[in-house]
């Protein structure tokens, strides 16, 4: 039934329990489709932090470069021990916006996410929960693992 199956993850707990589902649903027909989608979200340092990591010898783009790769490795374990086969996108922009448009360019047809329930009312008032905004969103069946 679901050929293409997007997980986008951003390192959560959830993402170890998220790609089991995923095994789960792809056991029978194993061709099918998996991608891994990181996307890391535009924001800009202030200057006097950009400086302070410069003095220690780090840039943002390292710690960024390493914030991805632990949320990669910890999303994709699950396929490596049980040789699931999967691809890796890693993308940049507004996370809401940016997954949406991966699923539609990648036509997948289904979105498995982690429920995250937890923001602070500011953050829900005025960015939304980004759960909630991807089930709205999304042009695709979106399941939502607790």
């Amino acid at each position: 039934m679901f050929e293409r199956i997007l997980f986008p993850t951003s390192g959560s707990g959830l993402s170890e329990k998220i790609a089991k589902t995923i095994v789960g649903l792809i056991k029978e027909k194993p061709d099918r489709k998996v991608i891994v989608l990181n996307v890391v979200d535009k924001y800009s340092l202030p200057a006097e932090v950009e400086f302070e990591m410069d003095k220690t010898g780090l840039s943002a783009e390292e710690v960024i470069k390493k914030n991805v790769e632990e949320c990669i490795q910890k999303a994709t374990k699950v396929f490596e021990d049980s040789h699931t086969p999967y691809k890796v996108k890693v993308r940049r922009g507004e996370p809401v916006k940016t997954i949406v448009e991966t699923a539609e360019e990648l036509q997948c047809d289904l979105m498995v996410i982690g429920y995250h329930g937890e923001c602070t009312l500011m953050e829900f008032l005025f960015k939304g929960n980004i759960m909630s905004r991807l089930i709205d969103e999304a042009k695709c069946p979106v399941m939502v693992i607790k």
